[in-house]
């Protein structure tokens, strides 16, 4: 395979680190929820629908749904217009190799963990040295909220996509940039955030860039598009999604600091117990870090990195309703580089990746036997 590839041995060096470290994460992973779950959520099943019973959590069970049964307008499955269309179809699609819409949507986030793995390592090779990449591709695999790369979530295709585009942006490869960042923006929305980005780039590279590089550019929203015409074709609005954003999961805009204000003042007037401990208390954490980690990277970080840093949180914190902040914070990358740029000293390394380590266990847990966990 690698030499169908044509990999040079840094890359396959690269590519077997990240199969070694993605594989081992997943079977400590797997051991955890095997143990956790016959052992405390009492899953007196055989493992094959142990192995469901993991996996198919809160959207994960509305992302296998959808791969199998597709967008309507009746019902209350009429909800899952607001979820965007490329991973389900990927799901359906490797359904007929895997027979099983799990199998398929597991193999597609194996696949895409280690795709993001990859280039993120080869991001950072860019500008730092093999020891900088190593740090970063374990902040991201060991991150807290790191399972999300392993369960039937869009984070593994989405950070796959966004993190090669910025590799191929940074390597001047405007096609094939583009055709990614179009592909990000029928996964998640947050996507639409890269096109100003691309577009920074491609100024900073003026000189180099001709007229068939600016047509690149129409094509970076052509994903969003066609997420736009299946809300028509369903429902004959386009913009459907923001109604039922708003019907079902009570989801509009909001100043951001609206956003600190609310949960500050649920987090002193509520009782201490899980959903302020998960939705309140873990938002601000996790929103304070973040602040935390750009603002130190103001100095030395890359423009275009920070704006996409900044620009993505800023975007999630209009959300009146972001019980899901810390998982979506996970997915702005740029942390993980800011993370290896600071902590370099052996001994912290491996005493933060520790620290992670627990934290990801333990969110992990909850999430195996069904408490939320973002």
């Amino acid at each position: 395979m690698f030499s169908l590839l044509k990999l040079s041995e840094e890359d396959k060096n690269i590519l077997k680190r990240t199969l070694y470290l993605a594989i081992i994460i997943r079977i400590a992973l797997f051991i955890t929820a095997y143990v956790v779950g016959y052992s405390i959520a009492k899953y007196n099943v055989p493992i094959h629908n142990f192995i469901y019973l993991i996996f198919a959590k809160w959207d994960a069970i509305n992302f296998l749904y959808l791969a199998e049964y597709g967008y309507t307008n009746f019902g209350e499955e009429r909800k899952f217009l607001a979820y965007l269309p490329l991973y389900p179809a990927l799901i359906n699609v490797f359904s007929y190799i895997f027979q099983t819409y799990m199998a398929s949507a597991l193999f597609i986030n194996f696949v895409c963990s280690i795709i993001a793995g990859f280039y993120i390592q080869k991001l950072a090779l860019l500008d730092y040295d093999d020891s900088f990449s190593k740090r970063v591709l374990y902040y991201f695999y060991l991150f807290p909220i790191g399972y999300f790369l392993f369960v039937p979530y869009t984070e593994a295709l989405f950070l796959a996509l966004v993190i090669s585009s910025f590799y191929y942006m940074r390597n001047k490869k405007w096609l094939i940039s583009c055709l990614l960042i179009s592909l990000s923006t029928a996964t998640r929305i947050q996507g639409l955030g890269l096109i100003p980005i691309v577009l920074i780039e491609m100024y900073l590279n003026k000189r180099e860039i001709k007229i068939k590089h600016l047509f690149y550019s129409l094509i970076l929203p052509l994903g969003f598009i066609v997420y736009l015409f299946i809300n028509y074709y369903i429902s004959g609005n386009f913009f459907e999604f923001l109604k039922i954003q708003k019907e079902y999961f009570y989801h509009q805009n909001i100043l951001p600091t609206t956003l600190i204000y609310e949960t500050i003042k649920e987090i002193i007037n509520s009782p201490l117990n899980e959903r302020r401990i998960l939705y309140f208390e873990f938002r601000l954490i996790f929103i304070l870090f973040a602040i935390v980690i750009f603002i130190l990277s103001f100095k030395w970080m890359r423009f275009s990195y920070q704006l996409f840093s900044w620009s993505q949180l800023l975007v999630l914190m209009t959300d009146s309703w972001p019980i899901s902040m810390p998982r979506y914070i996970f997915s702005i990358f740029t942390i993980y580089f800011v993370l290896a740029y600071y902590i370099k000293d052996t001994e912290k390394f491996i005493l933060s990746i520790i620290f992670s380590s627990i934290l990801m266990t333990c969110f992990f847990c909850m999430y195996s036997v069904g408490n939320w966990a973002f």
